[in-house]
């Protein structure tokens, strides 16, 4: 991402604060007027009420343990280890790109937890369990064999060079028969 679409973006998440806060940045469209961590910590809360505790102290340690404290409740809402940020990447502006992503990962999160209130970043799938897979005979027929058996062929069918013949007299289901596996 060039240094416009990175500024953009910054921007783009910068508005979403301000909005779902009604804190106004310092700097404009700069994420770094959240370094005191007040305003991520009034974000995390917005989302879900009392999930973060914003330190009193105005000093660069309660500043700190005020980022630390937003991560923690941002990584309890379902922001991705791997997507949060160092406390000195937001802190001494060491990694803002790695900020913004925490920051919109928190917003996809937020969807996923129903928050009615401005959003950023796509919603999060939801999972596609599948239940209605075949069931086989056996652990050790893997889908192919087990398409085959259904299939019922009249003639030998091969298989990964192996021949398989089936009986023919089972209507309920195939059923191998004790010698119809043959190396061709």
């Amino acid at each position: 991402m060039n240094k416009k679409n990175t500024k953009e973006h910054e921007e783009k998440v910068v508005d979403w604060i301000e909005q779902v806060t009604k804190h106004k940045a310092s700097k404009g469209g700069d994420i770094t007027s959240f370094k005191d961590g007040k305003t991520l910590c009034a974000l995390v809360n917005a989302i879900k009420p009392g999930v973060a505790k914003t330190s009193p102290l105005d000093m660069p340690f309660g500043h700190r343990e005020n980022i630390v404290a937003f991560l923690k409740a941002a990584k309890s809402i379902g922001v991705p280890e791997h997507e949060l940020f160092d406390t000195n990447d937001l802190y001494e502006s060491k990694n803002i790109g790695q900020v913004l992503l925490c920051l919109e990962s928190l917003g996809r999160a937020a969807q996923k937890l129903n928050f009615n209130g401005p959003t950023i970043g796509v919603k999060l799938a939801e999972a596609n369990i599948r239940t209605n897979l075949p069931k086989s005979n056996s652990n050790a027929i893997g889908l192919m064999e087990q398409k085959l058996m259904e299939m019922k062929p009249e003639k030998e069918v091969s298989f990964q060079n192996q021949v398989i013949k089936y009986k023919q007299e089972h209507h309920d289901g195939p059923a191998l028969a004790p010698s119809s596996l043959k190396k061709k």
